[in-house]
């Protein structure tokens, strides 16, 4: 199963409907880690697949749980928005909180930096931003893949846009 990760998208639909048109045929999913959830609303003329979210600091829509933990092919995963943290220890208390739901991948946003890392046998994905990036990339997202034998690839990919098209570059985070 493939997974579009996103997070940060804060109403950059032009960013949205870029990624879904490159990535849509090639996903089974996505993942939004807050801010901008309702951005799905906005995008026109695409049919988007089944969306797991939570609810980030801007995010106005009281539905939507501030941590989402469930499964995927045998892999549980919790997905936050990440300004519940402190941004000084957001590694460490993201490892606790996949410690906590017995979750083996920790899916999060909040600092716009793409980030990833296993720590304590807990994958740490951040995809960073896709419509306010910050540090050294511009727009953002990753690719999430959990194969058969519970196995995981991540890749991560900035977007760029050239006139009206779309394209993107993979790249290696932090």
């Amino acid at each position: 199963m493939k997974y579009l990760v996103i997070a940060d998208t804060h109403s950059n639909i032009e960013n949205v409907e870029g990624v879904l048109r490159l990535v849509r045929e090639k996903i089974d999913g996505i993942l939004h880690a807050g801010d901008g959830i309702r951005d799905f609303a906005y995008v026109k003329n695409l049919k988007i697949p089944q969306v797991f979210a939570a609810r980030g600091n801007i995010d106005s829509v009281t539905h939507i749980p501030y941590l989402a933990v469930f499964e995927i092919m045998n892999i549980k995963l919790a997905l936050t928005h990440g300004h519940l943290f402190s941004i000084e220890t957001i590694i460490d208390e993201m490892v606790a909180l996949g410690k906590q739901e017995q979750a083996s991948l920790v899916v999060f946003g909040h600092t716009h930096i793409p980030f990833h890392k296993k720590k304590e046998n807990i994958e740490l994905v951040n995809p960073g931003s896709l419509g306010k990036p910050r540090g050294f990339w511009g727009p953002s997202f990753a690719l999430l893949e959990i194969t058969d034998d519970s196995s995981i690839d991540v890749r991560y990919f900035e977007l760029i846009k050239e006139g009206r098209e779309f394209s993107y570059n993979e790249f290696s985070p932090l």
